[in-house]
């Protein structure tokens, strides 16, 4: 009787990590940086979407407008949540942007290759530390960046590894990863 109640012990875990459909409902990895010499309590209450020209936005929302629409909703309600407003008028005090890592093949660069060449030059001022190589993500990873709208330097990034590779969950688990990201913004 114990050798059977020690062998379902074993069992059963083993069935939910190797059963694929509760693997795809699983965020693999959540982080957040922020720049620790930035004092956050002089941002007022007011972001706007900013499309910088390194930015991949407008790439991902030509090959997958959903995703781009669906991503901008879930960032913009969970900002909301946090009493912060979107701004169109200049009076913004932190822009809002962000990547997908997406590895496609063929004649198509890659956004993969593409962000890591252009945030080089944009982050050498930036004082998060332990920045993430966007080059080592996983395909599917989701990067908001946070940047002062005074200075253009980000000043708050937070990622989710994996996240938009299967169209089954994702908008789901891009529900879960925004909300423990800005979860931590602003940092206390």
């Amino acid at each position: 009787m114990i050798n059977l109640f020690m062998r379902l012990m074993i069992i059963i875990p083993m069935v939910f990590l190797l059963n694929p459909v509760y693997a795809e409902t699983t965020l693999l990895d959540v982080k957040v940086r922020h720049d620790k010499k930035f004092d956050f309590s002089q941002l007022n209450n007011k972001y706007q979407w900013i499309k910088r020209k390194d930015s991949s936005r407008d790439l991902v929302a030509s090959t997958d407008p959903d995703i781009n629409e669906y991503f901008l909703s879930v960032v913009n309600k969970n900002l909301a949540a946090k009493g912060y407003q979107q701004a169109f008028d200049g009076s913004a005090s932190f822009g809002v942007d962000y990547e997908i890592i997406i590895k496609s093949s063929g004649v198509q660069n890659s956004l993969e290759k593409f962000s890591a060449e252009v945030r080089k030059n944009r982050l050498s001022s930036t004082s998060i530390p332990s920045l993430p190589n966007i080059k080592n993500m996983k395909a599917g990873t989701i990067v908001l960046n946070i940047m002062n709208m005074e200075t253009g330097y980000l000043i708050w990034i937070g990622y989710a590894e994996a996240v938009v590779v299967d169209k089954k969950n994702r908008e789901e688990l891009i529900d879960q990863a925004i909300s423990q990201m800005l979860a931590k913004f602003p940092p206390e």
